[in-house]
């Protein structure tokens, strides 16, 4: 949420930073759909679609 709101202020480089301590940190503790979800915010905020891949990997894992 934090780094939407930065993101959503033009502080591009904070909202990436901020979320990919963010996936660090659920990488190790959630479950993947949380994980899922922050990737997700990576990939809106950067515009790189590895994070979306990354995402929906997870989601079909969590499914299976």
């Amino acid at each position: 949420m934090q780094a939407e709101a930065l993101a959503g202020l033009g502080e591009s480089e904070r909202a990436q930073r901020t979320i990919a301590q963010a996936i660090d940190v659920l990488k190790e503790t959630s479950h993947p759909r949380p994980l899922a979800k922050a990737y997700r915010v990576m990939a809106r905020i950067t515009g790189r679609r590895q994070y979306e891949v990354a995402a929906q990997k997870l989601l079909r894992e969590v499914a299976l």
